[in-house]
């Protein structure tokens, strides 16, 4: 519910859930979980967690109530929901991950007239993903590197008049691998905003997990489960997605679902789970045999996807990408190189 439709369309969306209905899974709408204890009452003998990461962490800086901040996350649902929302003329998106850039392109399509990025790191630390960093570029969207927010500027009546910030540099590594942002004494300025939304971090909302539940939960509030079974320390409780790894991608997560349900199979039926198969090697364009057989080949660059002129969508959510055409497929299929590492030919 947090990908805005010009990257994730309903319909397609919709067209997977038909999917899944037709397998015979059935959906229950507008059915909260208050506690585990009533799904186990109800019969079921496994369960599978999957709530997501939806709840945002806080920018701890003050005057963050002030009218005019919003948090991300939700912002997105609720534009995904058809729900009212309202948007600046001047927004301030704090943060570099999906949900900052997704927040500050939405901004930009329900009209606001600037739209800036403060991100504490540099572009290349940036865990966004890039493409999507680089589009936001080309729709004027302005991101203010090694900058961090110290204050919330606002009027006597609480509403947001804008954004103070620090300059930042960059010192060692930290336990993330990437070089902690530090502060700059006495580098502050102003950037004038009547709207900022903050996206620096979601955490799992694990509320319907008692306080004393012997389920094992990382100090951030991420559940603990198998790398490959995704089984909790409690028989029967099966987690994954960003309720475990924290916000990451649409793509890992139904990974976690997929063996997830391999887990749960093998815990239901008492079948032995089955043993990891080592990785394939993958082949490099340094190995030897790679250049023995890449002499003959001749190099082009990869097919581009055309997209909407960035002018023009930043006045709608449709879908940026607008797919390949028959002769731009066939044209980069040919670019592929077989597995068995030998040039294909046409």
């Amino acid at each position: 519910m947090g990908i805005p439709e010009y990257r994730l369309p309903r319909n397609i969306l919709e067209t997977e859930l038909d999917v899944i209905r037709q397998t015979g899974v059935e959906i229950k709408l507008n059915s909260p979980v208050k506690s585990l204890e009533e799904i186990w009452d109800q019969g079921y003998k496994a369960v599978y967690i999957a709530v997501g990461a939806h709840k945002t962490t806080k920018l701890d800086i003050p005057n963050e109530t002030a009218q005019g901040i919003v948090d991300g996350a939700s912002w997105l649902k609720d534009i995904n929901l058809g729900n009212s929302v309202e948007v600046g003329k001047k927004v301030v998106v704090i943060g570099g991950g999906n949900v900052a850039i997704d927040s500050a392109r939405a901004a930009l399509r329900l009209g606001a007239g600037s739209v800036s990025i403060v991100y504490r790191r540099t572009n290349e630390e940036m865990p966004a993903i890039k493409d999507e960093i680089e589009e936001a570029k080309k729709e004027g969207i302005q991101i203010h590197f090694l900058a961090s927010p110290c204050k919330i500027l606002s009027d006597g009546s609480n509403v947001c008049k804008g954004l103070e910030c620090f300059e930042m540099e960059l010192g060692t590594e930290d336990s993330s691998g990437r070089k902690a942002p530090v502060y700059v004494a006495g580098s502050e300025f102003e950037i004038e905003a009547d709207m900022v939304i903050s996206a620096v971090g979601q955490v799992p909302d694990l509320g319907f997990i008692p306080d004393n539940s012997t389920l094992q939960i990382w100090k951030g509030g991420r559940i603990v489960s198998g790398k490959n079974s995704m089984a909790t320390n409690i028989p029967g409780i099966f987690a994954g997605g960003d309720a475990v790894t924290g916000p990451a991608s649409v793509i890992d997560a139904i990974a976690a679902g997929k063996k997830a349900a391999v887990g749960i199979d093998c815990y239901l039926t008492g079948k032995p789970y089955p043993e990891q198969s080592p990785e394939p090697r993958v082949a490099k364009m340094d190995d030897q045999i790679m250049k023995f057989h890449l002499r003959e080949i001749e190099k082009e660059d990869r097919t581009k996807m055309p997209m909407i002129d960035a002018n023009k969508r930043k006045s709608t959510f449709k879908e940026v990408h607008l797919g390949l055409s028959k002769e731009q497929v066939i044209k980069e299929a040919r670019r592929c190189l077989t597995c068995r590492i030998s040039a294909m030919r046409y």
